[in-house]
């Protein structure tokens, strides 16, 4: 699960800890935390640490994922055709017209009528980034098609029992918790929803977030930018002009290309207010560890069996010895999942904003 920081290139709508918990009291067995230097990257990327942090644990035969396609023989078919040399030459060229890489996969895809439905939906995007991950690393792992239904990936409004993130996270801040919102959701999650929002732990402040931003934007220099952000192509003259705004949006939508996507520029901001270096990005190709977030008997049992066969070690409690005890590698992805935990509860309209909560917040351990 992504922490504080999620994929789409904003903060999570509430702790990571919380929406562990809901996960577990869903059904999940086990919850691990993927490093937020693989979750505020581009599909690529995030699908990459997700499947190494998986295999490391040396237990898992298949993953399961949703998408707009149904079949996963079909989509391994194409993940199979996106390592093609012939693929690789049409991606380029795209690429080269100024698309984004997103949008260039789209294309490419959408050459082949076969492959055009699944070029169409981002879902598929990042299923078939799954399945070349599973394909270059060739893990024994068995992808798993969970077949999206109701509201689509960028849907704004809830239109029925089952919505998007998008829609949801857009419902709650038009018109907070209400009946509308609760019915889409378990009703063990729909309590968690309530008590953190009471306790205002959901969503973030936007006045926060636009003071931090432009403060740091102002600050800095085109090339401090590119020494603290994956800027390329001179993206960082963009932002460092985009200082002139007045808002985190009106930022993106000043920077934004067709070239660089809003995502993929709100990715960049939210790296600037990490306060990390650029390397700290480039170099993460491998997950460093495995991060407990919470788990119930049946996941204490794979914990146990976890000692024997992981790769990665496993963190449960997090000490102030990590340099010590688990080397640089380990001490620097863990450096940014804290600050991106610092940033989310600075973010959040609570007026007491906890800090280091990676080091005080154990593992959520629920008994059936």
């Amino acid at each position: 699960m992504s922490g504080s920081l999620v994929q789409r290139g904003l903060p999570a709508l509430t702790d990571k800890w919380t929406r562990a918990r809901m996960a577990v009291l869903g059904g999940v067995d086990l919850v691990l935390e993927l490093p937020t230097v693989f979750t505020c990257r581009s599909a690529e990327f995030f699908a990459a640490g997700a499947v190494k942090l998986l295999a490391a644990t040396g237990m898992v035969s298949h993953l399961a994922f949703g998408a707009e396609a149904a079949n996963s023989q079909q989509l391994m078919l194409t993940a199979e055709f996106l390592n093609e040399p012939v693929f690789q030459d049409a991606l380029h060229h795209y690429l080269d017209e100024g698309h984004s890489y997103a949008k260039s996969l789209e294309l490419t895809l959408a050459e082949d009528p076969s492959m055009l439905t699944i070029a169409e939906h981002p879902n598929n995007i990042l299923a078939l980034e799954y399945c070349r991950q599973l394909l270059h690393g060739g893990y024994e792992i068995e992808p798993v098609v969970v077949k999206r239904r109701g509201s689509g990936y960028k849907d704004k409004t809830i239109n029925g029992p089952i919505a998007g993130a998008t829609a949801i996270r857009e419902h709650y801040r038009g018109y907070g918790i209400d009946e509308a919102l609760l019915s889409t959701v378990p009703a063990t999650t729909a309590q968690l929803l309530r008590e953190a929002d009471l306790q205002h732990r959901m969503d973030i402040s936007d006045k926060i977030l636009n003071h931090l931003l432009l403060y740091k934007l102002r600050s800095l220099t085109p090339a401090q930018i590119a020494s603290a952000c994956q800027c390329s192509e001179g993206l960082e003259n963009r932002l460092a002009e985009a200082a002139s705004c007045t808002t985190f949006q009106d930022v993106v939508s000043a920077t934004v290309t067709k070239r660089y996507p809003a995502s993929r520029v709100r990715r960049l901001l939210m790296q600037l207010l990490l306060q990390q270096y650029r390397a700290m990005f480039d170099n993460a190709k491998d997950p460093a560890y495995i991060r407990v977030l919470a788990f119930n008997d049946r996941g204490r049992e794979l914990l146990k069996e976890m000692q024997d066969s992981a790769q990665l070690p496993v963190i449960i409690k997090l000490g102030r010895n990590i340099l010590e005890k688990y080397g640089e590698k380990v001490e620097q992805q863990l450096s940014v999942d804290i600050a991106a935990t610092n940033l989310l509860t600075l973010l959040q309209k609570n007026h007491q904003p906890q800090y280091n909560n990676d080091y005080t917040v154990s593992p959520i351990y629920i008994q059936k």
